[in-house]
């Protein structure tokens, strides 16, 4: 979540914020953690972040989780499958990697159709944000957040250098020796 934070438009408390929203959805649908935190970061680069994100992310994954009839002849009809062999969701990139090659030759207006369809209009933005990205984007962030371990220890020892923080410690040890004084 550091790394997601350091490394797009999405800060910690926009993450948090969408988090609330499509955590709970994305652990029932299969999804991991790495993936969810790097779709967020994708859609915080397009302008879309915070409760817009989390909700938008939820709302896709709801829809997927149980489509609607037209829904569910749309994906079949395109031959878009949503499961894997075991009857689990498969990751949502997957699935917008699948949606993005089977409309790459609709017209604009039926490949929005076709998404407004599956997804609704709520999260038809972020869907399109998402198809927007070449094949592979969402993965190469999720790669990158594996090897990121350590952000975050990495981020509190940049805060816990320097000028300012030697002046912290400075002021907490000359409190120190005023209680001590003072007893």
């Amino acid at each position: 979540l550091a790394y997601a934070a350091n490394n797009s438009a999405i800060s910690i408390s926009d993450l948090s914020e969408s988090m609330k929203f499509v955590a709970p959805v994305a652990h029932s649908s299969n999804q991991s953690l790495g993936e969810v935190s790097a779709i967020l970061m994708a859609l915080a680069n397009n302008g879309i972040r915070g409760t817009m994100g989390g909700t938008a992310v939820r709302e896709m994954l709801t829809l997927l989780q149980r489509p609607s009839m037209e829904a569910s002849f749309r994906l079949k009809e395109l031959g878009i499958s949503i499961q894997d062999t075991n009857g689990k969701m498969l990751p949502l990139t997957d699935i917008i990697d699948q949606l993005r090659e089977k409309t790459a030759k609709f017209t604009e207006v039926k490949r929005n159709e076709t998404i407004a369809t599956i997804f609704g209009m709520e999260a038809q933005t972020s869907v399109l944000a998402l198809m927007g990205l070449h094949k592979g984007k969402i993965e190469e962030l999720v790669a990158a957040q594996e090897k990121a371990a350590g952000s975050a220890q990495r981020v509190a020892d940049g805060v816990n250098t320097g000028l300012n923080f030697s002046l912290k410690q400075l002021q907490g040890s000359i409190e120190t020796l005023v209680i001590k004084v003072g007893e």
